[in-house]
């Protein structure tokens, strides 16, 4: 069986070396169309079309499948440590993380993991991308390029406050579920208690309290989502504005036909993914989930951890330490050369003791 994140970086590798020759393709059928070529030609075109457009719906369609296979034996894994550090640590460790925290390690930090790593390929073939697309588009319109460059590079601090701002309203939505979730164990746990002396109206009012608060949080968050959808969006039609202008403008001779402007299109909407999909609020999510992951696994200093947890926090860490364009390969060393014990402990049994039966993750 091959290893499937090589596969899935070679067939996502294809699909966009496929969608950047097809501009050249609509150069060719606009060329046929305009010219008095044969009409086997236009037949050729046509095929060549449909044939480029099936094999970039296979590729990419390919390469989701197996990158959500390993986003799955990421969430597995994490999940499996989690729960494993949860029986081993000792009455003083559980004070400092409460039932919320846990709760949310395993349902949501852990999910965002497996919904990442469809994308996380985006960390380098964006550049690429973009590369590709700016080398076609100065071999058309010339230096007029560099307008539409230069709208790009004045884009990128707005990228960068967005994602700040994006990181904390995440922190400050993880407090309140954290927060909510303890309250609501309370609740449950002390249910008598609070029938008892009729406190369910006092108890209603610190929920509803909470989860206002968090309502607040996602409406900020969903403002936030709604500006940067609409910057990144007319970010390709802006800097196709500004190119065109420039194009025009600079010399009497530039004359904007249709073969200029369609492809020129095809390229500028090439350049529409890598902006709406930038890594700005990605690597902030994964900074939050990882720091507070790995808070979690090492929490207990005096518990003895044993060999697959200890490299799971180190190859956590790691991560934290290499840049972003290391993620993919380090997360694969982690999943593909980690077990984890799934088996629950017996009564007797130590923390510090590993169990027989394991189940390997990769």
């Amino acid at each position: 069986m091959q290893p499937p994140v090589p596969c899935a970086v070679t067939l996502y590798l294809g699909q966009k070396t496929i969608k950047s020759f097809k501009s050249g393709q609509r150069r060719l059928l606009i060329s046929f169309v305009e010219g008095d070529e044969p009409v086997w030609k236009g037949y050729l075109y046509a095929v060549l079309m449909l044939l480029t457009a099936a094999l970039q719906t296979l590729f990419l369609a390919q390469y989701f499948n197996r990158m959500f296979i390993v986003g799955l034996r990421i969430r597995t894994a994490l999940i499996s440590a989690i729960y494993r550090k949860a029986l081993k640590m000792s009455n003083s460790a559980r004070k400092e993380s409460t039932v919320g925290e846990i709760v949310n390690l395993m349902s949501v930090d852990a999910q965002r993991f497996m919904d990442l790593t469809g994308y996380l390929s985006m960390i380098w073939s964006a550049p690429l991308q973009i590369a590709l697309a700016l080398y076609f588009l100065w071999d058309i319109l010339g230096p007029s390029v560099l307008a539409g460059l230069a709208v790009m590079i004045v884009l990128i601090p707005v990228n960068g406050f967005i994602a700040n701002k994006a990181k904390t309203l995440q922190i400050r939505q993880m407090k309140n579920k954290d927060e909510r979730v303890k309250l609501m164990n309370e609740i449950l746990s002390g249910m008598k208690v609070l029938k008892l002396y009729a406190w369910e109206p006092s108890f209603e009012q610190q929920v509803i309290k909470i989860r206002n608060k968090e309502i607040k949080v996602l409406k900020q968050a969903a403002y936030l989502n709604a500006g940067t959808s609409f910057i990144w969006s007319c970010a390709p039609f802006l800097v196709s504005l500004v190119t065109f202008a420039t194009y025009v403008l600079v010399d009497e001779n530039n004359v904007l036909d249709p073969k200029t402007a369609f492809v020129s299109l095809a390229l500028f909407n090439i350049l529409r993914m890598p902006f709406t999909i930038m890594p700005g609020m990605i690597v902030a999510v994964i900074e939050v989930s990882l720091v507070t992951f790995a808070t979690f696994v090492l929490s207990d200093k005096n518990n003895i951890l044993d060999a697959k947890t200890a490299f799971v926090s180190l190859s956590l860490f790691n991560i934290l330490r290499f840049p972003l364009s290391m993620l993919p390969m380090l997360i694969t060393n982690m999943v593909q050369r980690t077990t984890f014990d799934l088996s629950p402990f017996p009564v007797g049994q130590k923390g510090g003791q590993q169990d027989d039966e394991t189940e390997s993750v990769a």
